[in-house]
């Protein structure tokens, strides 16, 4: 009897001690991992500069877009070759606003915040920041989003995993 209570105090003191964590890592298994942001890209004359095809002449996909996590300091280029979208995101497209790319930004946290660059084939690089705090039992929220340090979004003391759909004019080198 005494085995079975000291392995129970164990196990309660391991689980209460996780839940307590203050790590900048996702939890495994929740069930809203990370924020979600939708780009729109456009060239001055209103193209559309991403192709959900990699077979698009000149168009911007998901062989030649590169996405980086600012994870302890430094920047770390994404792919999960384990994942269905190793770079952690997908071109998609809706009639109404044509082609846009669906990323999901980075899910470390560092003092309330993350930073995720995307990498164009240009070699521009864009910042997108967030302002952001882990929750148990629903993942990484954003409060506020900014990209290339302009807000862009900003629902303070809200809780969303979704910053929404914004839309850019790139010049075309």
């Amino acid at each position: 009897m005494m085995k079975t209570n000291n392995i129970i105090l164990i196990g309660t003191i391991f689980f209460v001690s996780m839940a307590c964590s203050t790590t900048t890592e996702p939890i495994a298994g929740i069930s809203s991992p990370g924020v979600i942001v939708s780009l729109n890209y456009v060239d001055e004359n209103g193209n559309n500069l991403l192709g959900n095809d990699v077979n698009t002449p000149g168009a911007w996909n998901e062989s030649n877009i590169d996405i980086y996590y600012l994870k302890k300091g430094e920047k770390v280029r994404v792919f999960e070759s384990h994942q269905d979208n190793p770079k952690n995101f997908q071109i998609w497209h809706e009639d109404k606003v044509g082609n846009y790319l669906r990323l999901l930004l980075n899910p470390y946290v560092e003092n309330n915040y993350s930073s995720t660059y995307i990498e164009f084939p240009d070699g521009e690089i864009d910042t997108l920041r967030i302002h952001a705090e882990l929750i148990p039992d629903f993942g990484i929220s954003a409060d506020k989003f900014w990209y290339n340090e302009e807000l862009l979004f900003s629902k303070e003391g809200e809780v969303h995993g979704d910053v929404g759909m914004h839309k850019f004019v790139k010049s075309i080198n």
